[in-house]
């Protein structure tokens, strides 16, 4: 899924994507993974492409098959179609139905978490810096990336792990 940086806040919508800055987020749903790549303009490009497929070898599904469930927006698609082509495992696509977004509820709260979580960090980056952080600069690319880091690595889920544990299989003290 997207959703745009605004000014005004975020948007999940692409109604008017003019000006605003494409962040690509994926969600684990078996880890409870957050990834987020600032992607610089919608849709597959070899870089997001790229960069979801070494998630997948990252997060130990590399030669395995995986189930990809998305909207049916053109520009997901095309991105879906991509991963697919470039991976060792089997990739297979499931649609969400259009204009439903209870059977893609997770991703959606996941965006909201994502979304939450990076107004907070790039508010307070900016009360440091004493000025905007504007969406197409370097330290917000940073920023997009460096803000699912701790929803990995210190959001405890209901089997009293965190991504990171599930993935890597190292128990950390919490």
């Amino acid at each position: 899924d997207y959703c745009f940086f605004t000014k005004s806040g975020f948007e999940e919508r692409d109604d008017e994507c003019e000006g605003t800055m494409p962040i690509l987020v994926t969600y684990d749903d078996l880890k409870e993974g957050f990834w987020a790549l600032s992607a610089g303009k919608k849709g597959a490009t070899a870089e997001s492409i790229k960069w979801c497929c070494d998630i997948l070898e990252d997060s130990g599904y590399g030669g395995s098959d995986v189930t990809i469930k998305s909207d049916q927006e053109p520009a997901i698609v095309s991105l879906r179609k991509g991963i697919a082509a470039n991976r060792t495992g089997g990739t297979v696509p499931i649609n969400s139905p259009v204009r439903c977004s209870k059977s893609n509820g997770r991703m959606e709260n996941a965006v909201k978490r994502f979304q939450g979580h990076l107004r907070v960090l790039k508010h307070y980056l900016e009360s440091k810096i004493k000025r905007e952080l504007p969406p197409d600069s370097p330290m917000f690319s940073w920023l997009v990336a460096w803000t699912a880091e701790p929803l990995n690595k210190y959001k405890v889920g209901r089997d009293c792990l965190t991504c990171y544990e599930r993935i890597t299989k190292h128990k950390c003290k919490h």
